[in-house]
C-alpha cells in the first residue's frame, strides 16, 4: 500500500496523508481538502432519504379517491346515517320498494328497541351488582333479594308476576309506543 516506505517509524504520521492523496488522485475532481465536501454530500443524501421516507409514510394516510356507492335504495341515500363508502345500507332489503312512511316507521322501531336493550343491560348490571328493591315481590313473603339475577331469575318470579310483565309490555307496544 505504501511503497517506498521502508522506515516504519514514520508510518502513523505519513500513512494517513499518503492514503488520502492516493484516494484523491483516483478521483480527479477531489483534492486533499475535499474530504469534508464528501462528508457533507453524504449527509445531504441521508437527509434526502429520511425526507423521502417521511413523505411516503404521510402519503399512506392520505384519503384515496372513492367512487360514489350505487344502491337500488337510492330513495334513502340522503337520510341520516347513509355514509361513504356503503351509502344507505340495508342488507336484508327491508326498505326495498318502500315509501318514506315505512322507512320512518322502521327507523323509529329500531331506535326504540335499541333503547330498550340499553335499559335491559343497565338493569342486569344493577341487579348483578347486588342492588335490589326493598320489600316483597308477592303476598306470600318472597323478597326481591331472594330472586337470582339474569335468566336464572325467571324461574324465581311467580307466574302471576311474569303475566303482569308481559301484559305491561304489550300495553306499551300497542297503545303508547306506536
Amino acid at each position: 500500500f505504501l511503497y517506498g516506505m521502508e522506515d516504519t517509524s514514520t508510518w502513523p504520521k505519513v500513512s494517513f496523508v499518503l492514503a488520502r492523496r492516493r484516494f484523491c488522485e483516483k478521483i480527479p475532481l477531489l483534492d486533499i481538502s475535499s474530504s469534508c465536501q464528501l462528508a457533507l454530500r453524504k449527509k445531504r443524501k441521508m437527509k434526502l432519504a429520511i425526507f423521502a421516507s417521511l413523505l411516503a409514510g404521510a402519503a399512506a394516510f392520505a384519503p384515496a379517491a372513492q367512487q360514489k356507492a350505487t344502491s337500488s335504495l337510492s330513495a334513502f341515500e340522503n337520510e341520516i346515517g347513509a355514509q361513504e363508502p356503503l351509502g344507505y345500507w340495508d342488507p336484508l332489503n327491508f326498505c326495498l320498494d318502500q315509501d318514506q312512511d315505512r322507512f320512518d316507521r322502521l327507523r323509529y322501531v329500531e331506535l326504540k328497541h335499541g333503547r330498550i336493550a340499553m335499559l335491559a343491560i343497565t338493569g342486569h348490571i344493577t341487579t348483578s351488582s347486588g342492588v335490589r328493591l326493598a320489600g316483597d315481590i308477592d303476598f306470600s313473603g318472597h323478597s326481591f333479594a331472594s330472586i337470582k339475577s339474569g335468566i336464572a331469575g325467571l324461574s324465581d318470579v311467580p307466574q302471576a308476576g311474569l303475566l303482569q310483565i308481559v301484559a305491561f309490555i304489550g300495553f306499551l307496544e300497542l297503545f303508547v309506543m306506536k
